[in-house]
């Protein structure tokens, strides 16, 4: 195939219709029109009562008539009306089955813990650098973000502006909370603010090195009545005192994380 050809095929391979049902308009238009040419042509109304070869002698033919008459300027009005309405498009259209509509709500703990630097550079910065990760990967979807420590807060309510989601995430240490704690709990009535007005079922991602001693019980009791789904993510290594030199060093909880996983299905 030629390149010419192919480049218009090209530029019109995407070619659809919005509304493609506003083209239905077009049904009766054609009986309309049909209707009103058959009004004015005398031979149509006359040749039930005359005899045609009569007929053909008494009728006065005025010539050809103009191409410029009601009937076909309302036709083409109305063909192009239809076409307007249905909103043609060169732009391909997304199918509604793989827009991703959920929403996506991140508790990102900011506890003390998260600034050991047992993964580099820090835990903190580890999950920050996932969450820009997970943003790219989910174009336009919907996001919050909250954190926590021994208090939770709204950093950012939902939205699908990634970039504003990132703006906020490079400003946040663990010297902002104003209590010390890790009680991912905390988070969930802001996460169940965020998600009551989502139209399907969202997520709540957990990105934390622990949990508080209640944090399995609230949230296998708050999934337990919710149609959202949870997610974890554990930050950190299980043999950090030993990586780090640092006997301080508190290690990744990792059967505690999956234990909550399991009890929140």
């Amino acid at each position: 195939m030629p390149d010419w050809a192919q480049f218009y095929l090209g530029q019109y391979a995407h070619f659809h219709f919005l509304r493609p049902w506003w083209l239905l308009g077009l049904i009766p238009m054609v009986f309309v029109v049909r209707q009103l040419l058959a009004t004015r042509n005398p031979i149509g109304q006359w040749q039930s009562v005359i005899a045609p070869h009569l007929l053909k002698v008494m009728v006065v033919r005025r010539g050809r008539a103009s191409l410029f008459n009601p009937i076909n300027v309302s036709a083409v009005l109305w063909v192009l009306a239809s076409i307007t309405m249905a909103g043609p498009t060169w732009k391909q259209q997304d199918s509604p089955f793989s827009e991703d509509i959920a929403a996506l709500v991140i508790a990102l703990d900011v506890s003390s813990s998260m600034q050991q630097q047992d993964i580099q550079p820090s835990r903190l910065e580890r999950a920050k650098q996932k969450i820009q990760d997970l943003l790219a990967l989910r174009p336009g979807g919907l996001v919050g973000l909250v954190v926590y420590s021994g208090t939770a807060h709204s950093v950012i309510p939902l939205t699908n502006d990634a970039e504003v989601v990132n703006n906020f995430l490079s400003a946040i240490t663990t010297k902002m909370m104003p209590r010390q704690g890790k009680f991912p709990e905390k988070a969930l009535p802001i996460a169940d603010q965020m998600l009551k007005d989502s139209p399907v079922a969202g997520t709540v991602l957990v990105i934390s090195d622990g949990l508080g001693p209640l944090s399995e019980q609230s949230f296998a009791a708050y999934f337990a009545s919710q149609p959202h789904q949870l997610l974890v993510l554990g930050i950190g290594s299980e043999s950090a005192a030993s990586d780090a030199g640092d006997a301080a060093v508190i290690p990744l909880e990792r059967p505690a994380l999956q234990d909550l996983a399991a009890s929140s299905g």
